[in-house]
């Protein structure tokens, strides 16, 4: 799948396809999934600047304690805020990783 669409394409539509049946929170109980692959898929989804797609970074950062992965999503929650929307972001960024 990689080499026909490009690896993009394919590790947003390996994370969707992957967490949409199954929570983040029990990815552990399937030793399969491509942690890899989905982690950079949930990064490009969340790049385009959706609230969905940069909670599910979120929670998926702080699930699997990526720092690198919870850097992004803050600062796509502080480019989020900047721009109109319905539902702004929480004001403490850090509050999902302690809960």
């Amino acid at each position: 799948m990689w080499e026909v669409v490009g690896p993009a394409l394919a590790d947003r539509t390996y994370a969707y396809l992957y967490t949409q049946p199954i929570p983040l929170s029990e990815l552990h109980k399937h030793p399969q999934a491509q942690l890899g692959f989905i982690r950079s898929g949930l990064l490009e989804l969340a790049r385009a600047g959706s609230f969905d797609e940069i909670l599910m970074l979120q929670e998926f950062a702080c699930l699997q304690r990526d720092a690198d992965a919870l850097r992004e999503a803050q600062a796509l929650w502080k480019r989020y805020a900047n721009e109109p929307q319905l539902r702004p972001p929480e004001p403490d960024l850090n509050a999902p990783c302690r809960q």
